[in-house]
């Protein structure tokens, strides 16, 4: 194989999986509605750019990063595994460019050609290491199941965190790693942005929606009151995704050195705040308080930031939000207690049907992707009206149904039983501690981003006892993201001050 050849067979290979992609959504694209004719160009577009320029792994990293924004499932996936409806398996915008990253690495490694090999970051000994024992267990868990073929999307979910956590560790660069937190930054700003939109513009509830296409009525997604929920969907979704994320625009703002970015996770923060708090999400909105609050008090311990300043831009930032807040006491005081009482009890009489659940088979639970389902036979009549509802709400909107067990400790419990849930605070636990250690190994805003990664993963695992959002595939490969840049996160002196 000659020197030219060599040099043209990964734009090839590239070229022939676009087409590939492209020909397996022919079907899909032929009953497509403009949203989604948008988003698909977009990505097929965004996928040739890549391979034609000369940094490919990050423009599909970032591409890959901002499509899992929109929290959008495609149920065109039933020749699969013979399933349809709720249980089916899907697939999300992500996807293309993520699986677009994975064989640009895997074409480079079959011409022996690992690029920029020597700026590698340091590669962690055991790739993957926190979702393995998900991995099997929840793989063990399908076997064992009564539908097996129900569980299989699930566990896909699993597989892919897996796989993309095993890429970031493997083939982060210091461009890919900065790459990514701009990217996430730009996310942040982009989703805070469409959620003021969305609050200012009331009575759509899409990205086009905005511009008069594609309007749908927000009572379709049970959407009564305005609220912010960028192009994820759903408020619940939204102000979690950006609770674990914003912080560490508030870490950059208070430990990078120069002024300007600085300035910029300052706007990142904030921006993640207002988005936070335009979503009306009770629980996010106070831990992004906390979170906030936390980050600014390890940065005065740290040195990083004086005391009395500390107090300072605490005391003005209360009085900002309690500025914001006046015009619109009467529409929060209407959120804190309208449905507090209902949504308190929702949420206990689910969490004790998942426990009757996991009590059913307690070591492997009863297989991912069969709570819903076991639970329809056991909730009051009330809630099972709400469950059967939003079940019915895929098929007019082709949207998969989220209504498990509002707690994700309890919905892997019941899921993947005992050693499900082991397996769970493995992860979250392996992430925290890869959180500590960079935050003290590292230096300047790298540290800072670090501890505002590792503060927001804290206020993360705090919101998913009354949520279960983690799991959804925004959050759920964002967690996966955030996981492979706390363990590669540069030293010196490669950070940026």
């Amino acid at each position: 194989m000659n020197a030219a050849l060599a040099r043209s067979l990964p734009l090839a290979l590239g070229m022939l999986l676009a087409a590939g992609l492209g020909l397996a959504l022919v079907q899909f694209i032929a009953g497509a509605g403009l949203k989604t004719l948008v988003v698909l160009v977009g990505a097929m577009g965004g996928l040739v750019l890549a391979l034609l320029s000369g940094r490919p792994k990050e423009l599909l990293l970032a591409a890959t990063i901002m499509a899992l924004t929109y929290n959008r499932q495609f149920f065109n996936l039933s020749w699969v595994n013979g399933v349809e409806g709720p249980q089916a398996l899907f697939w999300v915008p992500a996807d293309i460019p993520m699986l677009a990253l994975f064989a640009h690495s895997l074409t480079e490694r079959a011409l022996r050609r690992p690029a920029m090999r020597a700026e590698l970051l340091g590669r962690v000994r055991l790739p993957a290491l926190p979702i393995l024992p998900l991995v099997v267990v929840a793989g063990l868990s399908m076997l064992v199941s009564v539908h097996p073929e129900w569980a299989i999307a699930d566990y896909n979910r699993i597989v892919k965190f897996g796989l993309l956590l095993w890429w970031l560790e493997r083939n982060l660069t210091p461009s890919l790693w900065f790459t990514a937190v701009a990217t996430l930054a730009v996310a942040i700003l982009l989703q805070a942005g469409l959620g003021v939109l969305q609050v200012m513009v009331p009575g759509n509830s899409g990205l086009l929606s905005l511009f008069g296409v594609g309007t749908t009525p927000l009572e379709m997604q049970g959407l009564a009151e305005n609220r912010g929920r960028g192009t994820l969907g759903h408020p619940n979704f939204y102000a979690p995704w950006l609770l674990m994320i914003a912080p560490a625009g508030l870490g950059a703002a208070l430990f990078a050195r120069n002024p300007w970015i600085r300035a910029l996770g300052l706007v990142v923060a904030l921006a993640g705040f207002t988005g936070i708090f335009v979503s009306k999400s009770r629980a996010p909105t106070v831990g992004a308080l906390l979170a906030f609050t936390l980050v600014a008090m390890i940065a005065v311990i740290a040195r990083s930031l004086p005391l009395r300043q500390a107090v300072g831009i605490g005391l003005l930032g209360l009085a900002a939000l309690a500025l914001a807040m006046l015009p619109f006491l009467d529409l929060i005081a209407e959120r804190l207690t309208g449905d507090f009482v209902a949504s308190m009890d929702f949420r206990r009489a689910y969490n004790q049907v998942a426990i009757e659940i996991w009590e059913s088979r307690p070591w492997l639970g009863v297989g991912l992707n069969h709570s819903v389902d076991a639970a329809l036979k056991l909730l009051p009549v009330f809630l099972k009206l709400d469950i059967e509802q939003s079940m019915r709400f895929q098929v007019e909107a082709s949207a998969r149904s989220a209504a498990p067990v509002h707690n994700l400790y309890l919905f892997f419990l019941a899921e993947t039983g005992l050693l499900g849930l082991c397996a769970l605070l493995f992860l979250l636990g392996s992430i925290l501690f890869r959180a500590i250690h960079a935050a003290l190994t590292r230096e300047g805003s790298v540290r800072g981003i670090c501890i505002g990664l590792g503060i927001g993963m804290v206020a993360q695992v705090a919101q998913q006892t009354v949520d279960f959002s983690l799991f959804w595939d925004a959050s759920w490969y964002t967690l996966a993201l955030i996981a492979g840049l706390l363990a590669t996160a540069p030293k010196p002196p490669t950070v940026l001050a």
